[in-house]
């Protein structure tokens, strides 16, 4: 949808643990690989107020999957994140 690259994840990663308002963040259809995957689940560990992710409809891979129940343990706030039909060796 809009294009957003691991350098755009960059500067929403720089911004997400400082976020007091946005509950709801959808990626989907957007190339931001693995990456960017790492840098926007490093900063929701940090983030309290985001409850719903989509990344659905680009690939995920299971290294991205373990960076994810790292950062739920810590974030009890969000609530849905949504893959979608692409996690790369799961079928």
């Amino acid at each position: 949808y809009n294009q957003i690259t691991t350098a755009g994840t960059t500067h929403l990663s720089n911004v997400l643990p400082y976020n007091s308002s946005l509950t709801h963040l959808n990626l989907a259809y957007n190339p931001i690989g693995t990456q960017g995957s790492n840098q926007l689940l490093t900063a929701l560990a940090r983030n309290t107020t985001l409850t719903h992710l989509n990344v659905s409809h680009h690939h995920v891979d299971s290294e991205i999957l373990v960076a994810l129940s790292t950062t739920l343990a810590i974030n009890f706030s969000l609530l849905e994140v949504k893959f979608g039909k692409h996690i790369d060796g799961f079928h």
